[in-house]
């Protein structure tokens, strides 16, 4: 093994500037060939060692002499090494809670017993298991039809007609809650007018343009349409 000696005195001889050749005399050329072979099997040698070292484990106490008190703290040999083997502890059961007002209850009684296929439907039965089916209605527009009445006015012979229902003005057909989660999914999820005409038309059966969700008045007029 080349010592650290060595290879400091290597590293200082590979700095020093050659002497010129034409001033040497054969004798000084000769012992000038022979240090620079020598120099040469202290790197090759040097080298070899080095390229040993490539792929080898961190010395530990458990893969060699040295203490354990000189091992890395967080490496594998160290106290914050490898956990110990064993068996591993069982997680708590994790399970969705039943909801408190269920909006319908379904009381499913046997018909037949499922081992002998006895008919039991004449037997008490009590609850053996219970869960919660949950999943949305159908999704379809409800359409309105407003009919607003008037005539001519008894007193002063004008015309009149009844005021529009809250919510229902004329202009757009469309109410609140279909305005409203359109401008959620355009502002808050960047979802483009092409793609809420097809939401509007795969999910709800609805045909809105591009144009009828940008004109002035509609929440999603102004917005990123992107």
């Amino acid at each position: 093994m080349v010592k650290n000696s060595d290879t400091i005195r290597l590293k200082i001889t590979l700095r020093m500037s050659p002497p010129p050749l034409h001033v040497l005399t054969e004798a000084e050329k000769n012992e000038l060939l022979l240090a620079q072979h020598e120099m040469i099997e202290r790197l090759v040698a040097r080298i070899s060692e080095l390229e040993s070292l490539v792929g080898t484990p961190r010395k530990t106490s458990r893969n060699s002499h040295i203490p354990p008190s000189k091992d890395d703290f967080g490496k594998r040999g160290g106290k914050g090494g490898k956990p110990k083997a064993g068996k591993r502890p069982p997680r708590e059961g994790k399970h969705r809670p039943l909801a408190e007002t269920p909006d319908k209850t379904e009381h499913i009684m046997a018909a037949n017993c499922c081992h002998c296929r006895t008919d039991i439907s004449s037997q008490a039965q009590h609850c053996r298991h219970r869960y919660d089916h949950i999943d949305l209605p159908p999704i379809r527009p409800i359409v309105t039809r407003i009919e607003l009445f008037g005539a001519r006015c008894g007193g002063c012979g004008r015309r009149y007609r009844a005021a529009a229902p809250a919510g229902m003005e004329p202009g757009t057909p469309f109410g609140p809650g279909i305005r409203s989660l359109l401008a959620y999914l355009h502002h808050s999820h960047h979802v483009s007018f092409e793609r809420l005409s097809r939401i509007a038309a795969e999910l709800f059966g609805l045909t809105i343009s591009q144009g009828a969700m940008g004109v002035s008045g509609f929440p999603c007029a102004g917005g990123h349409n992107g």
